[in-house]
């Protein structure tokens, strides 16, 4: 229940920014969120992060193209209850060779993992973002 809570605020915090046009923005820092944003930024849709450990605070830097539009245009979390499908590594390895990007898995034995990363360590999970 606190992961999808914290997962809301996150997209939601994503969204807010986006509408308006803010080089970053601050948000609380929960377990996992790590995980979260290095898979972002790998993936090249925030420009960066900064965990400030003092604060217990994070700061996420969004990314524009030359032409100043927003390279993420809208974040959505399927993390709620209803939402929840499990994906098989079968139905994985489909979705990586029919899908350009890649979203994130959350698994039960290493957390949340790239769609990637989750078919190389053969392992299913929840679709998150």
């Amino acid at each position: 229940m606190k992961a999808t809570a914290n997962l809301s605020k996150l997209t939601w915090h994503f969204n807010n920014a986006i509408r308006r046009h803010q080089q970053a923005f601050l948000m609380t820092w929960f377990f996992g969120i790590e995980d979260i944003l290095d898979a972002m930024y790998f993936d090249g849709w925030i420009a960066g992060y900064r965990i400030y450990k003092t604060t217990n605070v994070v700061e996420v830097y969004l990314k524009y193209s030359l032409k100043m539009q927003p390279v993420l245009k809208i974040v959505q979390s399927t993390a709620k209850a209803s939402l929840l499908p499990a994906i098989r590594i079968k139905e994985l390895s489909v979705d990586c060779r029919s899908t350009a990007t890649s979203g994130l898995i959350q698994t039960a034995h290493f957390g949340f993992l790239r769609k990637q990363l989750a078919l190389r360590k053969k392992v299913g999970g929840i679709y998150i973002i």
